[in-house]
C-alpha cells in the first residue's frame, strides 16, 4: 500500500471512530483495526452482538389527558387550568 493510501486508510478510521458510541470505539482499539472494511464490520458486529448496550433507554411516552371525571371544585376554573392526569402510553 502506498503511504499516501495508508494516510488516508488511518484518517478514514479515525473520522468513523469520532462517529460511532466509545465502547464500540475501545472494542476497535482492542481488536487493532487497521482498516476502515474491517473496522465496518467489526462495529456492526459489535453492535449486534451488544443490542442492548445501544437501544434507547426505556421509551417514555406520556401524554396528558384532561381529567373530565374529577368534579370541579370551583366554577371559575378555566378549561386551561383544568386538573390533569399523565397517562403512560404503549411503548412502540
Amino acid at each position: 500500500m502506498t503511504e499516501f493510501k495508508h494516510l488516508r486508510e488511518l484518517v478514514l478510521l479515525d473520522e468513523f471512530k469520532n462517529c460511532i458510541p466509545e465502547n464500540t470505539v475501545v472494542y476497535l482499539n482492542e481488536q487493532k483495526v487497521s482498516s476502515l472494511s474491517s473496522a465496518a464490520v467489526l462495529a456492526d458486529e459489535f453492535a449486534l452482538t451488544h443490542k442492548d448496550a445501544f437501544s434507547s433507554p426505556v421509551s417514555r411516552n406520556y401524554s396528558v389527558l384532561s381529567d373530565k371525571k374529577s368534579p370541579r371544585r370551583n366554577a371559575s376554573v378555566s378549561a386551561e387550568n383544568r386538573p390533569v392526569s399523565i397517562v403512560r402510553t404503549r411503548d412502540m
